[in-house]
């Protein structure tokens, strides 16, 4: 097998490692220095197949957006209409409500209770 192939099959495998350690603990301050020790790669390799494999996006940026999507859905979600947005920014890992808030409008266009009146006004009645 030629040399590239094997550099391309290691960088995919290092990737999924990344990702998947993200989803395991985007809860938590996620530093690139926890990942590289997590999947024992050097700095300029953990950011290169990052980048790589989610199309330029940093750790940083990639963990906010999925940080970000994970509490989208409980939002949205019918069941969990009865938690406080306050609630689901802390089961998400944001220290501050006001700032969930703040990426969640910059992202969405409209405060997580906006769009919860907008889920609730389109329901059919």
């Amino acid at each position: 097998m030629p040399i590239h192939q094997l550099n391309q099959r290691y960088a995919e495998s290092r990737g999924q490692l990344i990702l998947q350690y993200i989803h395991q603990h985007y809860k938590e301050s996620i530093s690139l220095i926890d990942i590289r020790l997590e999947i024992n790669v050097n700095e300029k390799a953990c950011q290169a197949i990052f980048k790589a494999i989610t199309g330029g996006k940093s750790v940083h940026q990639y963990h906010g957006l999925f940080r970000l999507h994970q509490a989208f859905k409980d939002v949205a979600d019918p069941d969990r209409m009865h938690f406080t947005i306050a609630g689901i920014a802390e089961m998400h890992g944001y220290k501050s409500a006001n700032y969930f808030i703040k990426v969640f409008k910059k992202h969405y266009g409209m405060t997580p209770q906006e769009y919860r009146v907008q889920l609730i006004s389109d329901q059919p009645a």
